[in-house]
C-alpha cells in the first residue's frame, strides 16, 4: 500500500501541477492532455488497479487482484522508453484509420455470411454425425462462436 501512496502521490502532483508545464518535452499543456499522454496513461494504470481491487471488495464483490497485479507490470518495464516507437504506432494506425475500418466491417460480414451458412446447411439434424455437435448449430450466434 506504501507504494500506491507514493505512486498516488506522484500521480496527483503531476495532475495538478499539468496546467503550470510549458508545450514542451512531454507534449501537454492541460491537465486532459497529460491524461491522454503517454505518461499520463502509464501512471493511471499503475494506481488504478489498486483502487478499483479496493472498491470492488468493499462492495461485496471478489478480489480480481491477480489480474490486476499484471497491469502493474507497466511500470516495472519501464515502457516510457518506447514512448516515441508507440507515436510512430499511432501515427501509422491514425494515418491508416479508414482502411482498417474498411476491412474490419469486410471481416465481420465475411464472419457473419459464414456463420450464416454454417447454421443453414448444419442444422439439419439428419446431416449431424455426432449428438454432441447437435447444439454447436442451434442458432446463427452459436454458429458464430463455433
Amino acid at each position: 500500500a506504501f507504494s500506491v501512496a507514493v505512486f498516488s502521490f506522484e500521480f496527483l502532483g503531476r495532475l495538478f501541477t499539468a496546467p503550470l508545464c510549458s508545450t514542451g518535452r512531454d507534449g501537454y499543456a492541460s491537465r486532459p492532455g497529460y491524461l491522454a499522454s503517454f505518461y499520463g496513461c502509464v501512471d493511471l494504470l499503475t494506481i488504478l488497479p489498486w483502487y478499483l481491487d479496493r472498491i470492488i471488495c468493499a462492495f461485496g464483490g471478489v478480489s480480481p487482484d491477480v489480474g490486476f497485479r499484471v497491469v502493474r507490470v507497466f511500470r516495472v518495464f519501464q515502457l516510457e522508453r518506447f514512448a516515441g516507437a508507440f507515436t510512430k504506432l499511432d501515427n501509422a494506425f491514425r494515418k491508416c484509420q479508414s482502411n482498417l475500418l474498411a476491412f474490419g466491417i469486410v471481416a465481420v460480414m465475411i464472419w457473419i455470411g459464414g456463420g450464416t451458412l454454417f447454421y443453414l446447411f448444419e442444422s439439419d439434424e439428419s446431416l449431424q454425425p455426432l449428438d454432441s455437435m447437435r447444439s454447436s448449430f442451434d442458432s446463427v450466434p452459436s454458429s458464430l462462436y463455433f
